[in-house]
């Protein structure tokens, strides 16, 4: 996905990358509640905006729609510099955020997997945890777990509204309330943040570079008027 197509595809959500950009330099969220930032406020505006695009697309599937789109407050070339070098993962974490492509949804699995494996064995998790078949699917649950831990990691950073509650994850996962909150929980939790660290980082790149942009413009404009004087 190009940062034009990001752009699009967040105007037409209403979300607004540079609300914060004036703001003071964002900090990436490593705690599990952390303090007010710009970054956890603008990864707040995104969670809401994927449930505002779930109500929309059952809105727009019944024919009836409210949503209203913005003009974008910065040109899409703007937008592009803020996002050059940027890494990677951060890159896919937000495309896979906004866009909801598979394509980014696997490179981000695929990286979400990796630090489940090295988590488990740093960490010591159990190789195998007993788990029933999913109500809520029809999934057929494994006992080896890594894998689904990450989808449904991701299928709650998608669609919190559906997923986001601990007897949800529970069921979903395949085990008691009791025991997700014991002993899985922990492990979700470590990779959540994971993904919670990479978006913060995208965030938190976009907002400075555009601070950077708005500080050229700015200093090209006083010394235009220094000069005219």
């Amino acid at each position: 996905m190009t940062p034009e197509s990001l752009l699009k595809f967040a105007t037409a959500q209403g979300i607004d990358f540079m609300h914060h950009a004036a703001m003071e330099p964002p900090q990436r969220r490593r705690q599990r509640t952390p303090p007010a930032s710009p970054v956890s406020d603008q990864a707040s505006d995104l969670r809401e905006a994927r449930v505002r695009r779930d109500q929309y697309g059952d809105q727009t599937a019944k024919g009836v729609s409210s949503r209203v789109r913005k003009k974008p407050q910065w040109s899409a070339e703007e937008f592009a510099q803020a996002c050059s070098g940027m890494p990677r993962l951060q890159w896919a974490t937000l495309c896979f955020t906004i866009g909801g492509r598979d394509t980014d949804r696997i490179e981000v699995k695929a990286a979400l997997l990796s630090r489940a494996s090295k988590f488990a064995v740093r960490e010591n998790w159990p190789a195998t945890i007993r788990r029933r078949n999913c109500n809520l699917c029809g999934r057929a649950s494994k006992p080896h777990y890594l894998e689904d831990l990450a989808n449904l990691v991701l299928l709650e950073w998608m669609s919190p509204d559906l997923y986001g509650t601990p007897y949800k994850q529970a069921e979903w996962f395949g085990v008691s309330y009791e025991h997700w909150h014991r002993l899985v929980r922990p492990f979700y939790e470590a990779l959540r943040g994971r993904l919670e660290a990479w978006e913060g980082g995208a965030l938190g790149h976009i907002a400075s570079r555009l601070r950077e942009i708005a500080d050229r413009e700015d200093e090209t404009d006083h010394a235009g008027s220094v000069k005219s004087a």
